[in-house]
């Protein structure tokens, strides 16, 4: 056994535990201790990681004596159970590190490299590594600072700030996450507060943090700088292209007086290099310190330990119902327990997180394209979805609709908005509306709900009103708001005692002493009542503070007394509730500040306004211009940001009212101070517009009232759509504008003859487009109109109206469109066949998957050796594994399924395919008894065999290799369907009918997301990958054959390429059409990030044939592809066309000058050349050239 780490298992506090050494990120070092191979990660993990003992054995050895008790068998990762819920070890860290380890491969965290950008995914594996390297790196470089050591995170959410704070949990630092919201002063008092010996930091807020830490009297610090480049490296978008990184600043501070800046990419080389130990934490020591918002002074560490980390998790997972698939979009902060427990669950429960970082207005767009299991949302975010779906309900009555009609068909509208497959709906953080949770629960009747009351301090309290398991909870009397726990039901301030209470706020023993009361209970300061001694509800919050529906506390009186300190200001009333996401304030100004402020020659009626100022509240005053407010609330904002106010804490709207706040108007109490109550009365209604105001300006894109149809009493609705097109008309929903439908049919007419006006109604796909000319179609549409057509909608049926429709609703300036009625209900169509088939055919597979049944009776065939049936062989690949099984397996007939009008069709085909790859077997072949040609189709029962015929091949044929499809990279799902995935279900039927016969299905490396069932691929299937998704969906098919007895095995090529011999290939693949386009312009793109995972294609029929006849068939899954350090990089690839251009006789045809050029350069000469270079179609296509 590899002895370079030893694992404790017994420690005591302050001790340094390490980890052992047979973790995945050291699998390499182990050596079986019987015959001394080294043993793989890439094909085997440790099944006892933890506590392991000193003699290992390879899977061989294993097989061959049995294990050797006491130790541990490293076994192949095909049969390691999956666990139920998870996997637990002592700590943190480790639980997490089993995850890890155990969902290798499988997509974890998505991001965002560009607002309009799509989300690029890290593995399961690829984080593992690298955070383990970054922590490595980081131990060599912090090998002399003291225990404990504090790590800051000064980021926003990003794939880069959960690597940092694993990395830093790796080497058992306590991190101290700094909110990038907070003001100087907060964050100067933190760095005050905790000694920070190192901060990780986004690029743009380096000089910042230095110039904090300085401020705070730190003399060192090393500066570590999350780039876009340590962010996003090994991470790729669903299809494996690599993403393009935002651009890093030009230059970062230098290092110097003690401050060391490096970027993060540098320290995790470095950690490669050089791996280090992990270093566990002790339950019993610090592991994060949670610091609060600050609203009510300057912001509180709250301590949470190690072991309160892990039972936090815990708890989550005891009261929540998570089921698998789970799959998140995170919006809550990292730097909130909250967010980095979502980010843990998921690690947990193997699922996937796509991290939200575009502005909040086009969540919903981001809901919809992962299609989320877990939706956990801020109250604020569902009010404005409520506030939306209100919106419609009223528009949908004033048209004649009765409410019970209106909110019905609103709902209905509303439900396709969270995505597909919301299994869970989370709110808390803040008070959460009852007509919002009504609205919730109805329009989601099939989801779990769950309304989370919980504090920093405290963990979890509640869920639903009913108090955790495990949580205390009573109440104490606060009679100055008139709560008593007398009351019937009682009412007071809550107090809790949980199993994860903090011990206090760190360095902070006075607050601490006024929040923890004696018997360890902990001060909420909300104020509940208890009908029972098992529920709870919060009602209210002690003192003038509350908390806005974001979670932020608000203490009014504070702001108000900075507010008053501004020039204009005589009186100031700053509103917000539990409902609000933002802050409003009425303000009676200074006028003469204002008349300066506005101007005396604005055209308003200064000496009116004067004479207003004696009125009484209830007289009529004429209004101040909006412009007027604008300018007082500008003015305003600039002063509570130079006062070191928060983004939170300062006003998003004001109403100027010239008369003063008076007791006798029941504004100020006979001290004259705030009345909070009488002010919130008598400016009630201002206050609401105000908050229309901000509404409008932030709206979701939610359907709209003219999206929804009612359906009346024997009609039912339009089409059975939840988003029926509306009538015909020019400038109508569904329509689009005259001048742009006239624009499209003139650009389809170039490909189609013409686009006549009764066409109006029909989709490409219906006119008879191909795929290529789709593609030129969308090209001009953006060059000619200016707009962005999406491949997915248009492939799944998007008629021309909803065309011109859809590029109406983009706006001026290409604006991003609002999802119309048509495209929102084209775009669900694939995505509900994906999951009705993931239901029926996963799920349920059972009934699916039986056996042909009423067949014929009939004599069993014998045959003489092997008979194997082929689908697919007039494809690329299909002709040379049949040719590879007629050359080496001379025994053994072959049965091939052809698609074809007649016998006579389909032997002119395999002739033409056999001829144009020059395969000399598979030409011979034709017309003898080795080869049978079977006339038939994938999609059809049986084939569209006869009951005969289909008996005759179940008995004969003693082995399948299927490699039929229909291949297209912009086709969706439910086009590629009826070939790629009901193909497959007749492929397992066939299999099972009258003996079993081992089935070999051939995918792809795009469908690599996971073979588990519990995870679906959220973090790649959209309408524009259906190719990924059918083959996805066809592995999942062939297990769940597997799970019903038939041996099946599953083989993922990648790339497949010419043949080496001849230089065969099919024209119309990437790497030709790439070859062709350099040699067309004379130059590639370099340096540009990305290989090439080429294997020729004799090889991969040749691996395919070997595996049908030599691999286990008990699920496993083989990639036919090279390793990445194997792989040629772009430029290699184009140094090597060069080499071979410039080598031609100089006056031959081939004979061309290419040379290397900035990408961004090479795309536009490539588009420069139009449809001179093989490269046209994926030129002008929406998605960018090469993947980058």
């Amino acid at each position: 056994m590899n002895k370079d780490f030893v694992s404790v298992d017994v420690f005591a506090p302050g001790d340094t535990i390490y980890l052992t050494g047979t973790l995945a990120w050291f699998a390499d070092k182990v050596v079986c201790d019987e015959c001394r191979t080294r043993i793989s990660l890439p094909d085997y993990h440790c099944s006892h990681v933890f506590g392991c003992s000193d003699y290992d054995r390879c899977p061989d050895c294993y097989d061959t004596a049995g294990p050797h008790a006491p130790g541990h068998v490293l076994v192949p990762k095909a049969h390691v159970p999956k666990p139920r819920t998870y996997l637990r070890s002592r700590s943190l860290y480790e639980t997490l590190a089993l995850a890890l380890a155990n969902y290798s491969s499988d997509p974890l965290f998505g991001q965002r490299p560009s607002q309009d950008a799509e989300y690029s995914w890290i593995s399961y594996e690829a984080f593992y590594d690298r955070a383990h390297d970054l922590g490595s790196g980081l131990a060599h470089l912090t090998r002399e600072k003291p225990d404990p050591f504090h790590a800051g995170i000064m980021a926003s959410n990003s794939i880069g700030w959960l690597l940092a704070e694993f990395a830093a949990t790796s080497r058992a630092w306590v991190t101290v996450p700094l909110h990038v919201s907070y003001t100087d002063a907060q964050l100067s008092h933190i760095m005050a507060t905790v000694p920070l010996g190192l901060v990780f930091c986004e690029a743009n807020e380096a000089e910042r943090l230095i110039r904090l830490l300085k401020a705070a009297g730190a003399t060192s610090a090393l500066v570590v700088v999350l780039t876009p480049a340590f962010v996003f490296a090994r991470t790729a978008v669903h299809d494996g292209t690599l993403p393009e990184l935002p651009p890093t600043p030009a230059s970062l501070p230098a290092s110097g007086g003690g401050f060391a800046v490096i970027p993060a990419e540098r320290i995790e080389a470095m950690g490669h290099d050089k791996p280090a130990a992990p270093r566990i934490s002790h339950p019993s020591v610090l592991e994060t310190i949670v610091f609060t918002s600050g609203s009510t002074g300057m912001p509180k560490g709250v301590t949470v330990t190690e072991a309160n980390a892990h039972a936090e998790v815990d708890m989550y997972c005891e009261v929540f119902s998570l089921a698998r698939p789970y799959v998140v979009v995170e919006v809550a902060p990292f730097a909130w327990m909250t967010g980095r427990d979502d980010a843990r669950i998921t690690m947990l429960y193997g699922g996937a997180m796509a991290i939200y970082s575009r502005p909040m207005s086009r969540l919903l767009e981001d809901l919809q394209e992962i299609s989320p299991s877990n939706v956990k949302c801020m109250p604020a975010i569902w009010a404005r979805i409520y506030a939306s779906y209100k919106t419609v309900v009223a528009s949908l009555r004033a048209s004649g609709s009765s409410t019970a009609e209106a909110e019905k068909a609103a709902r209905a509208a509303f439900n396709p908005v969270l995505g597909s497959r919301v299994q869970t709906i989370v709110t808390g953080g803040a008070h959460t509306a009852l007509a919002v949770k009504k609205f919730l629960k109805e329009t989601w009747p099939n989801a779990m709900f769950y309304d989370a009351y919980g504090t920093s301090e405290a963990g979890g309290i509640a869920v639903n009103g009913v108090v955790n398991s495990g949580v205390e909870v009573r109440l104490v009397d606060v009679p100055e708001m008139g709560y008593l726990t007398s009351d019937n039901p009682p009412r007071g301030e809550i107090y809790v005692r949980t199993r994860i209470m903090t011990d206090g706020y760190y360095n902070d023993p006075e607050n601490t002493a006024k929040r923890l009361k004696d018997g360890g209970w902990f001060a909420t300061g909300d104020i509940g009542v208890m009908d029972s001694p098992s529920t709870l509800e919060v009602i209210d919050r002690r003192s003038a503070i509350f908390k806005l529906a974001t979670g932020e506390f608000i203490v009014p009186s504070m702001i108000e007394d900075v507010l008053h300190g501004a020039p204009l200001v005589t009186h100031i009333y700053v509103h917000g509730d539990m409902t609000r996401s933002a802050l409003v304030a009425v303000v009676v100004p200074d006028l003469d500040a204002l008349v300066a402020l506005v101007g005396e020659d604005s055209g308003i009626d200064w000496n009116e306004q004067r004479a207003a100022v004696a009125l009484p509240h209830d007289a009529p005053v004429r209004p101040l211009p909006a412009t007027v407010h604008m300018l007082v609330l500008r003015s305003l904002r600039t002063f509570a940001a130079s006062a070191g106010l928060s983004s939170s804490n300062i006003p998003q709207a004001v109403y100027i009212d010239v008369r003063p706040f008076t007791p006798k108007a029941g504004l100020l109490t006979a001290s004259m101070k705030i009345c909070r109550s009488g002010l919130s009365s008598h400016y009630a209604g201002v206050i609401e517009e105000m908050y229309a105001r901000l509404n409008a300006s932030e709206q979701l894109a939610t359907p709209k009232a003219a999206d929804v149809a009612v359906a009346t009493p024997g009609t039912g609705s339009h089409s059975g759509q939840a988003f029926p097109s509306s009538d015909d008309g020019e400038g109508a929903s569904g329509g689009g504008s005259k001048a742009t439908l006239d624009a499209l049919r003139n650009i389809i007419g170039n490909y189609v003859g013409s686009a006549s006006a009764d066409t109006a109604g029909a989709s490409l796909v219906e006119m008879g487009v191909s795929s290529t000319d789709t593609i030129r179609v969308l090209a001009a549409v953006q060059k000619q109109l200016a707009a962005q057509l999406p491949v997915d909608l248009v492939y799944e049926g998007l008629t021309i109206e909803e065309m011109a429709d859809y590029i109406d609703s983009a706006g001026p300036s290409g604006a991003p469109a609002t999802p119309t009625a048509g495209a929102i209900a084209k775009r669900s169509q694939s995505r509900q066949l994906y999951d009705d088939d993931f239901i029926r055919l996963v799920r349920q597979g059972k009934t699916a998957l039986a056996p042909v049944a009423d067949l014929p009776e009939l004599e069993p065939q014998t045959t003489s050796g092997e008979t194997v049936f082929v689908t697919g062989a007039t494809g690329f690949l299909g002709r040379y594994i049949v040719e590879d099984l007629l050359s080496k397996h001379t025994a053994a007939r072959v049965v091939i399924l052809v698609r074809a009008r007649s016998a006579e069709h389909a032997e002119e085909r395999m002739r033409e395919a056999a001829i144009a790859a020059n395969l000399a077997h598979l030409l011979a072949a034709i017309g003898t008894d080795r080869l049978e040609l079977v006339v038939g189709d994938l999609g059809m029962p049986m084939f569209g065999a006869s009951p005969e015929q289909y008996v005759r091949l179940a008995g004969e044929v003693t082995r399948v290799i299927h490699a039929g499809a229909r291949v297209s990279w912009v086709v969706p799902y439910s086009q590629l369907r009826q070939a790629n995935v009901v193909g497959t279900v007749e492929i397992a039927r066939f299999c099972m009918t009258v003996r079993h016969k081992p089935l070999l299905y051939v995918s792809t490396l795009s469908a690599s997301a996971s073979l588990r069932e519990e995870l679906a691929p959220a973090q790649y299937f959209s309408a524009a990958r259906g190719y990924a998704a059918s083959k996805h969906m066809g592995e999942l098919v062939t297990v769940a054959a597997g799970r019903e007895g038939l041996p099946v095995a599953i083989v993922r090529p990648g790339m497949i390429v010419a043949d080496p011999r001849t230089g065969w290939c099919q024209s119309s693949d990437f790497v030709p059409r790439f070859v062709g386009g350099v040699l067309a312009v004379g130059a590639y793109p370099a340096p540009l990030p990305g290989t090439f995972e080429m294997v020729p294609v004799p090889t991969v029929a040749a691996t395919i044939v070997r595996l049908a006849y030599e691999a286990p068939h008990d699920a496993r899954v083989y990639h036919v592809c090279n390793p990445a350090k194997a792989c040629l990089s772009y430029s290699e690839v184009g140094e090597a066309i060069a080499a071979a251009a410039s080598a031609a006789a100089p006056d031959s045809d081939a004979s061309v000058a290419v040379v290397a050029m900035d990408h961004r350069a090479w795309v536009a000469r490539v588009r420069e050349a139009g449809q001179a270079t093989p490269l046209a179609p994926g030129a002008r296509a929406q998605r960018p050239i090469c993947g980058n």
